[in-house]
């Protein structure tokens, strides 16, 4: 039996048979019928677009055609046509087609129109573009026709796919052109570019290395830098400069480059040129000379800095004979030498060699002189009539222009009058050593000797030098304040401001008399008169020095509040005032405005916003959250608190919300609700408003790249990192775990196997703390997807890429990331084991980097690390946990020792050695810092440093207990550990804001406490009171403010400390242990409270002329007649005074007082 297949073929076999039957053989159905066909209707002529090729509908001839039969009936017959001409002859013109039709010998044409069309587009040539950069495309572009012909087409009907310029080569936008029924599809090629930097120039001036470099195709928004390694080690890369790109030219300075030879590259966004050297010599001395008669100056080549100056030593030889010199100070780039015995310069050759670590060795010779008088001179012009002792101006000056003290016996002096035509006698002050006039005097016969504008010719002769000098000097009227003007206030180290906490203030003045002489101020010549004494008061004024050259200047010792405030200067002698206009301006720090980045808030039901708030003093100037969280410096108010139940500032120190604004919305509080939360700055009045509106429910929305991820995008195979993902809700807030949420990853791109996943998906309803270890498998490019979804939705997705390279010699460059100095004794006396290995221990791990050509860095996996070995020196190695260490193994070492260790390094070509050199310090431990932590030394790698201590009273501290803060010491190699306070050298407190009567209190460092005791009960405290508490261990300082929430309120009652009796035995004054105020209705209610008793036991009121006065802590009762007896006593009834904090006295009685008889 047949298949199926051959029973059809069959079956039409069959029908075929009997079709034929039917006509006889042999013959056609026309013939047989002698039906034939009379004529045939041509189709009508077609015009066709788009050739054959490019045509989106194919050229399609009739199938059939209409024919009359000779029985005068139609039927359609199917057509069997000829081809069609694509010749670009044809192309315009018809062409006429002919076919055959089926069961006839007549032929049937048809005429066909072939319209022109394109064949081809003229692929654009486009210019190179930059990374970032958008391509230069052109508004047209040729398309070619069959005809031949060219024309420009619009740009715009190419359907050009999207750019990409986002990383460099060759890259193609496809098109697809539409004409009239055709369709070219195609590619239009362009490269992007790296930068190009070409023409890298330097030169090197003392310390400055400055570079310039041609670039083109910069990428867009490159960073342009000058990246410097010291000693041509990329490990100790100095911070990245910031250089200027402009015009095509790069140029950028690296200044303060320590000497030595090192090497730089330019890097223009991920383009990096190849290490270049230079070389910065190390300064030099380069001059010596004498400036004076106890000093020899070095001139160096250039600046000296600290860490420079103070490994420069000299060495000096007078006439070939060594002598003790010292450098005595650098100031720029100069330095002066003295002798060690303090002693003059001697006479003769001086040979001067300066070397030092980071300095060039330099020989220097000098040749000092014996010093001499070199110069005579009378300075002034003028003398003062009137005046007991008018000066001449006797200079003496040896070559170095210092003064040569002199006596008068040193000189042959003389003095004539030559209008008077008469000597005259000169004096001399033998204590303060100056040749002096008599100008006030009379001769004999009762005449002036000197007149206003009588001439005196002096004459000088230095004996011993033989410089002489004659002076004519002009008798004046005597000398008087004529001009006083003031400099500009020089204000303290480190201020810009005069404010009104400054103290000991300079205002530098010149008073000259009217002869343009310098002149002294004193109360004796001027009167100082403020114009607001509350500011500035007359008291504080006095006239000072300031300056090594003592130059005259104003000192204001302090001021009283901020303002504008004008200093009068009245000339005693002429009733000329001068006036100093002085502003003091409020002092930095006091609270001024207040501003968020936020207009308005929306926030979930029964949510909370957190809103980060810039507080500033009236400078602008940022004040920290410690300084302004736990005060009362704002009112914060909510205008419907059914709606916003609270606003507050979190004063919580070790929060991340620390200093930030919580607004908390009520816990009825709907969708839809409004509220303005208002902020006031007390002092200032200034306030900002922010509109809260009520949101949908929180949900999660977003996933990002975690805030404290740090993850490599760039891996060698085997590597392995951590990406770590922050989830938020709608309002950008924190996304808590919620059960319908889950947070999945997966791997896309051509090389998805490049990397893999440490998991496929979090626990569902887990949304904090999520992370996934991304490890390298194989080389290629991959992107890590992380998906929020909710059940088969996806929420939000973040996309990370991932490079993955070949561990390959051929490709990187491998040495030992940086292992900085070892501490001797770090793997003890037993050698290194695996609980000294970690991040917190003085065992330091051992890793390898990778460099590419490019400049970049990749982590080789420690799997790749075969073996670390010891080759030379005092230390041990030790892999634990996968990762290699080394630490320090000798305690007894006393100098700094280098140790060699040696890494093998699989790579995919083989092992590579590495040889690396490690320091081993010769220190013992000593404490660098001291720290005030949230957690204990068991969670170093979670804890998080605190910038205070709260307190919910005043009272104890407590440290190292639950929810207390926990003392570390950190000693000089990064170690950390726990620490006692009452280990501490020092424990001191200070700086009480708040707090009164602190001076008796004690403050007794015990285990993990410190006790605070309030000795005499007498402390007080307002609210959000605070101190500074220091902790000092081995020198290093903890210095930390204290922050008491509550207040600390007086319950102590004043009462009587002392007595005493006036002379005249009229005043009892009474002094009580604290300030007090009139607790009655006014001072006669006071005075009534107040008796007195002569007999010591019966008191009696005091009589009408007695009277009783109340300061502070004294109470006096003054009695109109004197005391007399041993018996007598003074009482004040309890109530009648009070302290600050109400509290009232008990009765007080004084013991007896003795005024005798």
């Amino acid at each position: 039996m047949g298949t199926k297949k051959s029973n059809k073929l069959y079956a039409a076999a069959a029908a075929l048979a009997v079709t034929a039957s039917a006509v006889a053989p042999g013959l056609t159905a026309d013939a047989a019928s002698k039906v034939t066909v009379k004529s045939i209707t041509a189709p009508k002529s077609i015009s066709h677009y788009g050739g054959y090729t490019f045509a989106v509908k194919k050229l399609s001839l009739p199938k059939t055609v209409k024919v009359l039969l000779s029985n005068k009936k139609y039927e359609n017959r199917s057509v069997k046509w000829g081809k069609v001409s694509y010749d670009k002859k044809y192309v315009g013109k018809y062409q006429t087609i002919s076919g055959t039709v089926s069961g006839t010998t007549k032929k049937v044409s048809i005429k066909v129109k072939l319209n022109n069309y394109p064949v081809d587009v003229v692929e654009p040539k486009l210019a190179p573009v930059a990374v970032g950069e958008k391509l230069n495309l052109p508004s047209t572009i040729d398309v070619k026709y069959k005809d031949g012909k060219v024309i420009a087409r619009s740009a715009k009907s190419f359907n050009l796919t999207a750019e990409k310029t986002d990383k460099a080569g060759m890259m193609k936008l496809s098109y697809n052109y539409m004409g009239k029924n055709s369709s070219i599809k195609g590619s239009i090629a362009y490269e992007v570019k790296a930068a190009e930097i070409t023409n890298v120039m330097d030169s090197v001036k003392e310390d400055v290395l400055s570079v310039s470099a041609d670039v083109k195709f910069p990428a867009k928004d490159a960073k342009a830098q000058l990246l410097i390694f010291p000693g041509k080690d990329e490990s100790k890369a100095l911070p990245a400069i910031d250089g200027k790109l402009e015009g095509g030219k790069f140029t950028a300075e690296g200044k303060d480059i320590p000497a030595g030879t090192h090497s730089y590259s330019i890097k223009i966004g991920e383009v990096t040129t190849p290490e270049k050297e230079f070389t910065v010599e190390a300064p030099s001395a380069k001059e010596v000379k004498a400036i004076n008669a106890k000093t020899l100056e070095v001139q160096f080549s250039k600046a000296i800095d600290a860490t420079l100056q103070s490994k420069a030593t000299v060495e000096v030889k007078v006439n070939g004979v060594a002598s003790l010199f010292k450098i005595d100070k650098f100031t720029g780039d100069k330095a002066t030498l003295v002798r060690t015995s303090g002693l003059a310069l001697e006479t003769g050759k001086y040979e001067v060699v300066v070397k030092g670590e980071g300095l060039k060795e330099s020989k220097l010779e000098t040749t000092v002189d014996a010093v001499k008088p070199a110069t005579l001179v009378v300075s002034n012009d003028q003398l003062l009539d009137a005046t007991t002792k008018a000066p001449v101006k006797v200079e003496l000056k040896n070559q170095y222009g210092e003064e040569v003290k002199f006596d008068q016996s040193n000189f042959t002096a003389s003095a004539f009058n030559v209008t008077q035509s008469k000597s005259v006698s000169l004096g001399f002050d033998s204590t303060d050593k100056f040749f002096y006039l008599n100008t006030a005097t009379n001769n004999v016969q009762g005449n002036d000797e000197f007149k206003v504008g009588d001439e005196i010719r002096v004459s000088f002769f230095h004996e011993a030098s033989g410089l002489n000098v004659v002076k004519t000097l002009k008798v004046v009227a005597g000398a008087q304040l004529g001009t006083l003007e003031f400099g500009s206030v020089v204000l303290p180290t480190g201020k810009d401001k005069l404010t009104e906490d400054l103290k000991d203030i300079k205002v530098p003045f010149t008073a000259k008399d009217q002869y343009g002489n310098a002149v002294d101020l004193s109360s004796s010549n001027v009167a100082v008169i403020s114009t607001d004494d509350s500011i500035l008061d007359d008291a504080d004024v006095t006239f000072s020095t300031y300056g090594d050259d003592k130059k005259p200047a104003l000192n204001i010792s302090k001021f009283g509040k901020a303002g504008k405030v004008t200093l009068n200067f009245l000339n005693k002698s002429t009733g000329e005032v001068y006036k100093l206009n002085v502003t003091v301006l409020e002092k930095a720090g006091a609270i001024s405005k207040v501003a968020t980045d936020v207009t308005k808030l929306q926030i979930a039901e029964s949510g909370s916003a957190k809103v980060s708030l810039n507080v500033t003093d009236n400078y602008g100037t940022k004040i920290d959250a410690k300084d302004y969280a736990a005060g009362s410096a704002f009112t914060i108010t909510s205008s419907n608190t059914s709606v916003v139940s609270s606003a507050a500032i979190n004063n919580v120190s070790s929060s991340d919300d620390y200093g930030k604004l919580v607004v908390t919305l009520a816990a009825n509080a709907k969708k839809g609700d409004k509220a303005t939360v208002s902020i006031t700055v007390n002092k200032t009045g200034e306030s900002i408003s922010i509109p809260v509106e009520v949101g949908e429910a929180a949900v999660p929305s977003l996933i990002k790249v975690g805030t404290e991820d740090k993850h490599a995008s760039n891996l060698i195979v085997g590597g392995k990192t951590t990406v770590s993902l922050d989830l938020f809700d709608q309002y950008n807030n924190a996304a808590v775990n919620n059960p319908a949420y889950q947070v999945k990853y997966e791997v896309v791109g051509t090389d998805k196997d490049a990397i893999t996943l440490s998991e496929t998906q979090e626990t569902a309803g887990t949304l904090t703390g999520t992370s996934v270890d991304v490890t390298g498998a194989k080389a290629g490019s991959a992107v890590l997807v992380a998906k929020l979804v909710k059940g088969t939705d996806e929420v939000a997705k973040v996309e990370i890429p991932f490079t993955i390279a070949k561990n390959s010699s051929s490709t990187f460059t491998y040495s030992l990331a940086e292992i900085p100095t070892l501490y001797k004794g770090g793997a003890g006396n037993d050698g290194l084991d695996s609980a000294e290995t970690g991040t917190n221990t003085y065992a330091k791990e051992v890793s390898v980097k990778a460099k590419a050509a490019d400049g970049s860095i990749l982590s080789v996996p420690n799997s790749s690390i075969l073996n670390v070995a010891v080759v030379s020196g005092p230390v041990d190695v030790l892999l634990n946990n996968g990762k290699w260490y080394v630490a320090g193994n000798d305690d007894r070492i006393s100098d700094d020792t280098k140790a060699k260790i040696r890494v093998n390094v699989q790579t995919d070509e083989g092992t590579k050695t590495i040889d690396q050199e490690v320091t081993v310090s010769k220190a013992t431990l000593a404490v660098s810092a001291v720290k005030l932590m949230d957690k204990a030394i068991a969670n170093v790698d979670t804890a998080k440093e605190l910038k205070e201590i709260s307190l919910a009273a005043y009272g104890n501290i407590v440290f190292g207990a639950q929810n207390s803060p926990y003392l570390w010491t950190v000693d000089q190699f990064g170690v950390a550990s726990d620490f006692n306070v009452e280990d501490a050298d020092v424990v001191s407190k200070g700086a009480f804001s708040g707090l009164t009567s602190v001076s008796d209190d004690t403050f007794v460092k015990g285990d993990d406490v410190i006790t605070v005791t309030d000795v005499n009960g007498d402390t007080v405290g307002t609210a959000n009171a605070s101190y500074r508490l220091t902790i000092i261990e081995d020198g290093a300082a903890l210095d930390v403010p204290v922050k008491v929430t509550a207040a600390k309120l007086d319950t102590t009652a004043p009462t009587l400390t002392g007595q005493t009796l006036s002379v005249d035995k009229k005043t009892v004054t009474l002094t009580l242990s604290e300030d007090v105020t009139n607790n009655l209705a006014d001072a006669a209610a006071l005075k009534a409270a107040i008796q007195f008793s002569a007999n010591g036991t019966t008191f009696v009121p005091l009589n009408a002329a007695d009277t009783v006065t109340l300061s502070g802590k004294v109470v006096k009762v003054t009695f109109n007649t004197a005391l007399a007896g041993a018996t007598n006593k003074v009482k004040v009834n309890a109530d009648a005074l009070k302290d600050v904090s109400s509290n009232k006295n008990l009765e007080i009685v004084t013991s007896a007082i003795n005024a005798g008889n």
